[in-house]
């Protein structure tokens, strides 16, 4: 596996001007918020669409799920908060949703599109979380749950992030996707129950040509995820393959690669 990582990256670049890249993070590199974001900016969109179930809805919409327990563990940390957080409905609502992602891992991101949780819908909204009798909730082997729903509209502009020297914008579908792909793999799940989402898919006659890592810009990591597709080292989905089949011949061959890479070299101005 790494010497097909280190073989694509060469296929990659051995034709192109030099471009620097960051070399990814493992998962058991993940040890603090600033390698979060590295890994949820870097890891794959072909990786990770192989562990969510991609769905067709125009918008995408989260949904967190928490037993009465788990909400008592959610207040009771508040409650260690409650001498900063202030008393009035406003402050406490944005306290709990940012204790929430905090514990998600998404709060960097998702502060960036939406950082006052406007679009944020707690299933006890208008009520103080500190008064809410979460053992009413309990029926003998029945648990009555709260939700959580965290949407993320469509921006025709992309969301744009600032991730190390550079700016980076990635389409709402994506946003969303990588942040379920994260709440599933590096949150703490003792604080939900369930999380389920219908996430928008990239329509195939949407796709950007050459962007095989479907985030909206060519560059150098497509020319990595092709040569790994091509070493047999990964699978592009449908979307990708439309992506990298630059010649229009309906296969992906090394004949993309090579125009891949004479574009990323500026030794040709289009791919068409």
């Amino acid at each position: 596996m790494k010497f097909n990582r280190m073989m694509a990256i060469y296929l990659g670049l051995s034709m192109a001007l030099p471009i620097g890249i960051s070399k990814p993070v493992s998962a058991e590199e993940v040890t603090d918020e600033s390698t979060y974001l590295s890994v949820f900016f870097e890891t794959p969109l072909s990786e990770i669409e192989e562990k969510i179930d991609v769905h067709g809805e125009e918008n995408p919409a989260i949904s967190l799920s928490f037993s009465s327990d788990q909400m008592k563990m959610l207040i009771d940390e508040l409650e260690t908060q409650k001498d900063k957080i202030g008393s009035d409905s406003a402050s406490i609502r944005k306290a709990t949703v940012e204790l929430l992602f905090d514990k998600l891992h998404i709060k960097d991101v998702y502060d960036l599109i939406d950082p006052e949780y406007i679009n944020v819908t707690l299933s006890w909204e208008g009520k103080n979380i500190f008064e809410l009798d979460t053992d009413s909730k309990k029926y003998g082997f029945l648990d009555l749950q709260y939700n959580v729903l965290i949407h993320i509209y469509d921006n025709p502009d992309g969301y744009s992030f600032d991730y190390g020297e550079n700016t980076i914008n990635k389409a709402h579908y994506e946003v969303a996707q990588r942040m379920l792909y994260f709440i599933n793999t590096y949150s703490d799940k003792n604080f939900f129950t369930n999380v389920y989402a219908e996430l928008p898919s990239k329509s195939v006659s949407s796709v950007k040509l050459g962007d095989v890592d479907c985030n909206g810009t060519i560059d150098v990591t497509d020319l990595t995820e092709l040569s790994l597709a091509l070493l047999g080292d990964n699978k592009l989905t449908e979307v990708q393959q439309k992506a990298a089949d630059i010649d229009s011949d309906n296969l992906v061959t090394l004949a993309d690669l090579a125009r891949l890479q004479q574009y990323l070299s500026k030794k040709i101005d289009s791919l068409r």
